[in-house]
Formats: structure tokens, C-alpha cells, sequence
């Protein structure tokens, strides 16, 4: 009884320190800058930086309450719109909310896959 006891603390232990190096060893999403705002501009007339800094702040309070959040980097920019639609009705977010994640995700993402001329974001 005690051994199995020590299992079940030593498991509880194990899980809560799993999640505790998750959630501490994750850095936080990037700053937007111009230059991000820059690759974009095309895609998005008339975005501005203050907006981009809005969408990463909507990413990291509501779909970071969820998940461990992804770099912008681990996708492109053509598949966030993709993967942001998928999520976006788990994450109850309003329509204006979605726009400004995958604007900053898109831009942000940019900076290591520059969107090809003549793509849209979200075309398949």
C-alpha cells in the first residue's frame, strides 16, 4: 500500500513538473516591429504597428490560456490563416480578434519565410 502510494506521488510530482518546465522554458511570442509591419504591408494596407502589438497580445492571453503558444516561426505565413480558423471557434474569439492573431502571425512569421509575391495568406 505504501509502495503504491509512492507511485501515485512520485507520477503527481512527475506531471506537475513536466508542466512547470513547459510553461517556464517557453519564450514569449516576438515584439512586432516596422520592419515586420514592412513585409506585410502589401497584404494588409493601411496596418499599423499598434495593431500588430494587439494581435500578439490577444495570442498570448487567449490561445496561450489553452496551449503552450508556437513561435510564429514554426509556420509560414500562408499557413497561420489556416490553422488560426481552425482554433478560432474553440478560442471563442470574435471575428476582429481572429484578424488581429493572424495579421501578427503572418507578419511575424515572415521574418523566415517571406510571403512569395503574388500569395495571399490562407490560399491554398
Amino acid at each position: 500500500m505504501l509502495v503504491l502510494n509512492i507511485r501515485r506521488f512520485v507520477v503527481a510530482l512527475l506531471l506537475a513538473g513536466g508542466s512547470l518546465l513547459a510553461v517556464c522554458c517557453t519564450r514569449p511570442p516576438p515584439t512586432p516591429t516596422t520592419a515586420d509591419l514592412g513585409r506585410v504591408s502589401s497584404r494588409y494596407p493601411g496596418l499599423t504597428l499598434a495593431e500588430l502589438q494587439q494581435g500578439r497580445d490577444v495570442y498570448q492571453s487567449r490561445c496561450g490560456s489553452c496551449h503552450v503558444l508556437y513561435q510564429p516561426s514554426q509556420h509560414g505565413p500562408t499557413e497561420w490563416p489556416h490553422l488560426i480558423g481552425e482554433m478560432a471557434q474553440r478560442a471563442k474569439l470574435t471575428q476582429a480578434d481572429q484578424d488581429r492573431v493572424e495579421r501578427y502571425l503572418v507578419a511575424l512569421s515572415a521574418r523566415s519565410r517571406p510571403l512569395q509575391a503574388g500569395s495571399r495568406p490562407g490560399a491554398q
